[in-house]
């Protein structure tokens, strides 16, 4: 692997979150720690011009206390994704002065109403993450509605994606969530792929497709998808390198990531990793037979 193959840097900035989205997989055993800037530092992304920065993981990127530095540290394209409820309207408006020119900034909003929109986003205010994206926007930001999609809400897509335009957002994306139960239920008028359609022929690890993950903690990973996987894999022999004491494209060089790549082929779940999130979707697609993105 060369700098010139990377083409996502995955970056956790945080692992805390304001909400309790109830069926969001960071309540599977996450450990709370934010990213400090010297990881972002020895991250070398100048040595990467084909890579953009991803910004996601477990928790609320946003939430890091040492964002607005970090973000202006990054001259590359970032992606981020975030649920928009946190800091106020002022704050979003300086937010999008500090990303770099090619930036896309994903705002969960999953419905139209506070009533429809707490029901699964719980603690979470929608009038107030309206108005943060709005101010990101006035402030040149670019931004994304997302809207994952359920039975409860489903009625209020069409709605939404009016809204997403007359906020001026430059993409309204539906999803279908990456797992429903009794309680939050498949979408009845929007026909969702099942678990075996949106299976994919064939599985390549997000090494091989050139995207790396750098965790909250620092360490360089394979992905972000096994909560277990620092554990397992030290198991195979991998000793871990982490953020904090090598330079991204001193990782890179010392083929790292070719080695690791070698190893986690021996991990039973990453022989049949579908890439979680992914069974159904991938970023700006959805598995929507109605796909309104």
């Amino acid at each position: 692997m060369k700098p010139s193959d990377i083409q996502v840097i995955g970056v956790e900035t945080s692992t805390y979150c304001n909400l309790k989205c109830r069926l969001c997989s960071r309540f599977k055993n996450v450990r709370l720690s934010n990213l400090k800037l010297e990881a972002i530092e020895n991250l070398s992304l100048e040595y990467f011009p084909n890579a953009r920065v991803s910004m996601y993981g477990s928790g609320e990127p946003t939430l890091n206390p040492q964002i607005l530095e970090i973000v202006s540290l990054i001259d590359i394209p970032i992606t981020l994704g975030t649920n928009g409820t946190t800091h106020n309207e002022n704050w979003w408006y300086e937010f999008a002065s500090k990303l770099p020119k090619r930036h896309i900034v994903s705002f969960a909003l999953d419905a139209t109403d506070q009533k429809t929109y707490e029901y699964y986003r719980i603690g979470g205010n929608y009038n107030k993450a309206i108005n943060n994206m709005k101010a990101f926007i006035e402030g040149g930001g670019k931004a994304w509605w997302q809207f994952i999609l359920f039975r409860h809400n489903e009625h209020q897509v069409k709605n939404a994606e009016v809204l997403a335009k007359e906020y001026a957002c430059k993409k309204f994306m539906v999803v279908p969530s990456w797992v429903y139960n009794r309680e939050y239920q498949s979408p009845m008028k929007y026909k969702v792929k099942s678990e075996e359609e949106a299976k994919r022929p064939s599985v390549a690890c997000r090494i091989s497709q050139g995207e790396i993950f750098i965790s909250s903690d620092g360490n360089y990973m394979p992905c972000c998808l096994i909560n277990d996987l620092t554990h397992i894999l030290r198991i195979t022999g991998c000793k871990l390198k982490n953020a904090y004491e090598n330079t991204l494209l001193d990782v890179i060089n010392s083929g790292y990531y070719d080695d690791m790549l070698k190893r986690i082929k021996r991990i039973e779940k990453c022989k049949t990793c579908l890439v979680e999130c992914g069974k159904r979707y991938s970023m700006g697609t959805s598995n929507i037979e109605d796909n309104l993105g």
